[in-house]
């Protein structure tokens, strides 16, 4: 996942949640695990945890998503707290 901090950004702090929407089920990085039925599950882990990015650049973090159970559907990312310009 590439976040691109503006030359408008205001300064600051931000917590930033990933989460992974399959079908019905969604997962985000703060609780990973979750029920998702008898159709298997899926984890998701952000590396790094946390860092930093100047003004007028771009940061990025890997973000895993792993299958158990046999989970087998594709896992759409999405990102709160962080206005991308």
């Amino acid at each position: 996942m590439t976040l691109a901090a503006g030359g408008r950004q205001t300064a600051g702090t931000y917590t930033i949640t990933v989460t992974g929407m399959a079908a019905d089920y969604s997962h985000d990085d703060g609780d990973p695990y979750g029920d998702c039925g008898g159709a298997g599950s899926f984890s998701l882990s952000v590396s790094p945890s946390s860092g930093s990015i100047n003004r007028g650049t771009t940061g990025f973090a890997v973000v895993t998503v792993t299958a158990t159970g046999g989970f087998d559907a594709p896992v759409t990312l999405s990102q709160t707290g962080f206005q991308v310009e």
